[in-house]
Parts: C-alpha cells; sequence; structure tokens
C-alpha cells in the first residue's frame, strides 16, 4: 500500500399470453438517457515532460499507447470513462493535470498524486441547501451551467519522480488493472484522485475546526462533505458542533462516521463482516432490530472476549424515577442473570453498577437523561466505600434517545453486546467510519474512509491492489453530497429515498400506490421500473419475450432493490390467479447479468396446460 498525498489531496404469437398489470422494467435502461459527464483534459505540462512526453513505450495492457505522453493520456481518458458513465453533467468537467517531481523515499513515505477542486460554489440556483459550499464540478452541474467559465473544475498533481527514480516503483500505465508487484497502477489513483477533485473533500480546517470562509466576522459555511460527518460519541453533526468541537472530532476514530442515507444503504452490499468488530444490537419483539451507539464505562471489567447475549431487564428502585436506582433497587429477581438497564440521575455511575451487579445482573447499560446529548465516558466515584476492583460486572453509556427507543419494546428486548463478527468491517453501530486517527493530517484525515473497511474501498488513504471500476460506495457517497448517479451497478435504493430525491415533504402524490403523471404506472411501480412518477413515460417499458417451443418467457428488470419482493402468479383463464412456486410451477432458466445493473429474467413453465398467463407482482417488504 502506498500513501495518498497528505499535503495537496484536499485533497405472441403461439399458444403462450402474458398478462403484465405489472411488466418487468429495466432501471437502467430509463436512466441512461440522462446525459452521462463528459472531462476534458486541460494538460499544464511543458512540451515533452509529463503527458507531452514523447518517449517511445510499447503498447500495455490494453493501452494502445505508443509514446509515454499517449500513455498517460489514455489513462486519464479510461479514469474519465468510467467517471463519466455514473454521473451525470451537462456541463464538462475540465481536469488540469501534470506531471511533476515530488521526489520519495524508498523506504518512507511519498507522494503518488494530489487532487482537489479548483473552487467552491455555493447559493446557486439549484443548489440543494443554502449556505453550503459545492465543490465547482458538483456546482455546475446541479445548475445545469458553467458558473465560472473562466476556471477549470479540478486539479491534478502526479508524480513524474516514480518514472525517474529507480529507488521507487515505476507507474504502471495498463488498463487492465494487472500491475506487476513493483509498480502502482496510475488508473487506480486517477480514479481516487478524481473522487476528490469531485467531492470526496471536506474543506473543513482540521486544526481549528474552522468551516471554510471563516473571517473575523464569519464563521465560514459547511461543504457539501461536513453536512453528512457525524460524531457519535459527542451525537451531533459536524454542522451542530462548534469548531473546537470539530477539531476534536476530526481525530476522534472510531467514532467520526459517514450518515449519507445512499451509502448506509449500501454498506450491506459492500462491507464484509468483521471477524473482531463489536456492537450493541437490539433485537426488539416482533422481530425488529436497533443498531446502539455507546462508550464504555471507564471502570470496571472490559466486555469479554465473546460479548454478552441476554434479556434486557428495566431496573426499578421503586421511586419517582424508578430507573435512576438512587434508592435500593426493588426487582432484583428481574434483573438477575439479565442486562440491567439504568438511567443517568442523582447518583454516581459506579454506585448504579454496584446496585445493579448486587442484584444479580451479568451487564448494565445506563441511559443518558438529556436530550439530544453528546455520549460520556462514566468515571469511578472515588469516594466509595468499595474500590473499584469490586466491580466485576462492564458497564456501557448510550442516548436517551436509545434509551426511550428500548424502553419502548420492552419487555422482551434481546441485546447483543460487544459480539464480534456482528458488524461490517470498516464500520462503528453500523456506520461507515470515517479516516480520523489521532494525529490530524491535513487533506488526508477525515477526507477518506477508514482503512479497516474490507474490501479496500477506493476512497481510503491508501491505493490498494484489489481495486476495481464499480467504484464501490464512492458512487453512494457521490450521490449524498448531491451528484446524480444515473448507474449504480448494485441495488442499494429503497422507496423512501426514491421518494424523497422526487416529491417534497409532505406531498400526498408520493403515496405507492398514486399516479400524479398519470402515465397508467403508481409510484410503486415508476420506482421498480426506473421511470420518473412526475413525466409520462410507459412507453420505455419493455415486455416479455415468448419462446413457444421451450415454454419459456423472458423479462428485464433492475437488478431488484433490496426493500422489494418480487413473486409470479400464473393462471390458465386470466380471472383466477395463484402464486407460482419456483421449482413447482415455474423453473428459474438463468439470469443474466447486463450491465449498469439490469438483468434477464428467463423462466420456463412446468405444467401442461395449452394455455397459460404470467404476471408479476411487487410489494415493498415489511
Amino acid at each position: 500500500m502506498l500513501a495518498d498525498d497528505p499535503a495537496f489531496s484536499l485533497a405472441g404469437r403461439g399458444r403462450f399470453l402474458l398478462a403484465g398489470y405489472l411488466l418487468a422494467g429495466l432501471l437502467a435502461a430509463a436512466l441512461q438517457s440522462l446525459p452521462g459527464a463528459s472531462f476534458e483534459l486541460v494538460v499544464l505540462d511543458d512540451s515533452e515532460t509529463g503527458f507531452n512526453s514523447t518517449e517511445p513505450r510499447s503498447p500495455i495492457g490494453g493501452n494502445p499507447g505508443t509514446t509515454l505522453g499517449e500513455q498517460r493520456r489514455a489513462v486519464f481518458e479510461e479514469a474519465a470513462r468510467v467517471w463519466g458513465r455514473y454521473l451525470q453533467s451537462a456541463v464538462p468537467i475540465r481536469v488540469e493535470a501534470e506531471f511533476t517531481l515530488l521526489g520519495g523515499e524508498p523506504n518512507g513515505g511519498f507522494t503518488l498524486a494530489g487532487a482537489a477542486p479548483v473552487s467552491v460554489e455555493s447559493n446557486f440556483e439549484g443548489a440543494p441547501k443554502q449556505d453550503v459550499w459545492y465543490p465547482l464540478a458538483l456546482a455546475n452541474s446541479l445548475a445545469g451551467v458553467d458558473l465560472a467559465p473562466e476556471q477549470n473544475d479540478i486539479t491534478i498533481r502526479i508524480n513524474r519522480s516514480l518514472d525517474t527514480d529507480a529507488t521507487l516503483p515505476s507507474w504502471y500505465y495498463g488498463l487492465d488493472g494487472r500491475a506487476p508487484a513493483d509498480q502502482v497502477d496510475l488508473l487506480d489513483v486517477l480514479l481516487h484522485e478524481l473522487g476528490h477533485g469531485l467531492g470526496f473533500v471536506t474543506l473543513t480546517e482540521l486544526g481549528t475546526g474552522r468551516f471554510f470562509g471563516a473571517g473575523i466576522f464569519s464563521g465560514g459555511e459547511p461543504d457539501a462533505y461536513a453536512l453528512n460527518l457525524f460524531d457519535q460519541q459527542l451525537n451531533a453533526f459536524w454542522t451542530e458542533m462548534n469548531s473546537q468541537e470539530r477539531s476534536r472530532s476530526a481525530r476522534n476514530d472510531p467514532y467520526l462516521v459517514w450518515r449519507g442515507p445512499y451509502t448506509q444503504q449500501a454498506l450491506p452490499s459492500i462491507l464484509n463482516p468483521s471477524s473482531g468488530g463489536r456492537a450493541l444490537r437490539a433485537k426488539l419483539p416482533g422481530g425488529g432490530e436497533r443498531t446502539i451507539g455507546y462508550i464504555p464505562a471507564a471502570f470496571g471489567p472490559p466486555l469479554p472476549a465473546a460479548g454478552i447475549i441476554a434479556p434486557l431487564a428495566l431496573a426499578d428502585d421503586g421511586s419517582g424515577f424508578p430507573r435512576d436506582v438512587c434508592q435500593p433497587i426493588q426487582n432484583a429477581a428481574e434483573l438477575a442473570g439479565n442486562i440491567a438497564y439504568v438511567e443517568r440521575g442523582d447518583c454516581f455511575f459506579s454506585d448504579k453498577v454496584f446496585a445493579a451487579q448486587d442484584a444479580g445482573a451479568r451487564a448494565v447499560v445506563i441511559a443518558n437523561n438529556l436530550p439530544d446529548a453528546a455520549l460520556v465516558e462514566m468515571s469511578f466515584n472515588n469516594e466509595s466505600e468499595r474500590p473499584e476492583s469490586a466491580l466485576t460486572v462492564p458497564a456501557i453509556f448510550i442516548s436517551k434517545e436509545d434509551g426511550d427507543a428500548l424502553v419502548a419494546a420492552s419487555p422482551g428486548v434481546e441485546l447483543r453486546l460487544g459480539v464480534p463478527g456482528d458488524a461490517l468491517s470498516g464500520t462503528e453501530a453500523g456506520r461507515l467510519r470515517a479516516h480520523a486517527p489521532s494525529a490530524v493530517s491535513e487533506g488526508s484525515s477525515v477526507s477518506h474512509w477508514s482503512t479497516a473497511a474490507s474490501p479496500d474501498l477506493l476512497m481510503e488513504p491508501f491505493i490498494n491492489d484489489n481495486l476495481d471500476d464499480a467504484l464501490d460506495l464512492t458512487l453512494t457517497f457521490m450521490k449524498d453530497i448531491g451528484w446524480r448517479v444515473i448507474d449504480i451497478p448494485y441495488p442499494h435504493f429503497s422507496y423512501q429515498l426514491w421518494q424523497e430525491e422526487n416529491f417534497p415533504p409532505g406531498a400526498g402524490m408520493a403515496a405507492q400506490d398514486a399516479d400524479p403523471d398519470g402515465d397508467g404506472l403508481t409510484n410503486l411501480e415508476e420506482y421498480f421500473f426506473g421511470g420518473s412518477p412526475l413525466v409520462p413515460d410507459a412507453d420505455r417499458l419493455p415486455r416479455f419475450t415468448v419462446d413457444p417451443e421451450t415454454r419459456t418467457v423472458q423479462f428485464l428488470r433492475s437488478q431488484l432493490p433490496a426493500d422489494l419482493a418480487l413473486s409470479y402468479e400464473i393462471s390458465t383463464d386470466l380471472s383466477q390467479w395463484q402464486t407460482a412456486e419456483l421449482g413447482r410451477d415455474l423453473e428459474l432458466v438463468d439470469v443474466s447479468p447486463l450491465g449498469g445493473g439490469s438483468e434477464a429474467v428467463r423462466v420456463r413453465f412446468m405444467g401442461t396446460a395449452a394455455k397459460a398467463f404470467l404476471r408479476l407482482r411487487i410489494a415493498v417488504k415489511d
């Protein structure tokens, strides 16, 4: 792994007919009519250097260039093609770039490249939020016009020393992702750096916590990146903190996390379970689950290696504030062998834990009594008559909001506290961690994902050798900050997010069974097909293909969004329908990926009826 630049990178025929009150659709087909983004390379190199080098080279790894400059341009063009097929922008994105001698030490850190937006814009027509800085390329896309035609949009510097210093690894200019161990894949690096230029960067001054544009009479304004940064220990977004709190949060690993809704929806599709990950998960009556952030107490034993799984029991001291246990516990039998739930109140934290321990509790969860307040690290009562060593059960602190939810769901709540393997890699309490080491490095800290993620992600602070051009969670990140992403290649949407994109808050026409554009398709159907709920577009929908000889039916659809359930129904007379079971009524012949998040599904009728009808039913899962 090689270090990213911390200083510069802000771094019908026949017998079978089809009845389709709901025909299967293709999400990508509807979206591909939107314009993809185009990139223009503005070369800053002098003649005969960098992108202009005429040094002869043999084609390599799918790169047809015959000079060094041609190969470098071909790599840039491929990186631009990859990004351009996902992002929507009617305004070309101009990228100024150059190869420059940045040096490096063979056995130490050295710069690969660095990138940043050339400038930022706020309060322009089309801005999703006012008083927020957006990188120029994104602002242009949202505005639909070039807001700064005299400026380029992204600037990139690439370390030419890798091609001139024999003690350093050299650049690999192939396009096939097969860089040898002693070379660095320039395509991966440019994909990463373009990500920074497109908006994967905070402009917040991490040392002071001041937002960009701060001055004597102004506190500055947050950038689009900062809007979704959340500190789970402080229980606050960056926009809710003062400068000093943001500065501390910038080095508060693992509690600084990303709260973007699209990225959150995609985590299970990308990240692997973590063998060492620990989380507090509450299994609620009726099958629900809640993931809860917490802080361990500064006293008592740590959680056991295997974690603790036990029912939650609400402590009761018989007073007007029964769960603060500042009076003797009255329901010790209910707490014995379980995890005790206690609330903050007018006595010491450690005394509360002693009381629950004496009642036989295996662990103690203490909830805050202040709403919307930061989590605290509980300290020991040094005036206690019992020594700290007498505490034998672990204790943790959670928010009032999480505590209220546990109380409302009780009884019947089961807690899985600190059980390894429950968390997704690189997450904390179910949220993706930002790179927030204790020593802040401007341009590297915060403006990357945590290195704990597995598989490795494109926007970690290191370039790894197992990246691909699917751009992993970088694409959902781009949606989180405002980009229109037109072809994400894995199901990540939810109906709620789709609804929020297309309708203003509280719009009555946003109901699943509404049809605001009058094209005969309900909003739920538009969601499945990838159509627009506000523009008639039923003519875009593909139809079924029937092969009477093989008794098969093929249809196209989006890769099924995670929150939708698809079922089949069959009939012989169009009046009586029954649910069709795969393996009994229908055989799933194959599912063929078509690219761009779409697939062709082929099923075969297994019955012997001379005439049959098929229809599909979709529903949002409970």
